[in-house]
């Protein structure tokens, strides 16, 4: 009888740890992709906001003197540019074209974040066709154009 009792209370004890355990308790929601990204993109303010331009090539040629001084700085849902060139605007909106946060769409251009760190921004998109600005000069280059950024 008594080890009845005692097999009773223990199938007892391990039905509520198991319930328990399923109701969730504290473990924390995973982050979406959306949020980490966001995240990354956006920063904080120990980690900083502007992503400063270190290279452009467009289909493999180095266009980096196009992009001189060139900034993003990026909030939840907009973001401001410095030297953008037509391709970006001073400021214009931004949101991810899915839940994977691999491509971000902007009213100009489709971009695809090849790769985002902490410290590092690679981004990619086509542009069509070549703009030219004032005196002649080149303000923006058609064909796959790759920025590689980092976060000031």
């Amino acid at each position: 009888m008594i080890l009845r009792t005692i097999l009773s209370v223990f199938i007892l004890a391990v039905t509520l740890q198991s319930i328990s355990c399923k109701s969730g308790g504290s473990d924390p929601v995973p982050e979406t992709e959306v949020q980490r990204v966001t995240k990354l993109l956006v920063g904080d303010a120990t980690s900083g906001t502007q992503w400063n331009i270190l290279s452009v090539k467009v289909d493999d040629i180095d266009y980096t003197e196009v992009f001189t001084g060139f900034t993003l700085t990026f909030s939840e849902n907009g973001f401001t540019s410095t030297n953008g060139t037509i391709v970006f605007n001073d400021t214009d909106t931004w949101s991810f074209k899915d839940d994977t946060a691999k491509v971000i769409t902007t009213s100009n251009v489709d971009i695809t974040i090849d790769e985002i760190t902490e410290a590092s921004l690679i981004f990619s998109f086509i542009w069509e066709g070549t703009v030219y600005g004032e005196g002649g000069r080149k303000s923006a280059v058609g064909g796959e154009n790759v920025f590689t950024m980092t976060r000031n």
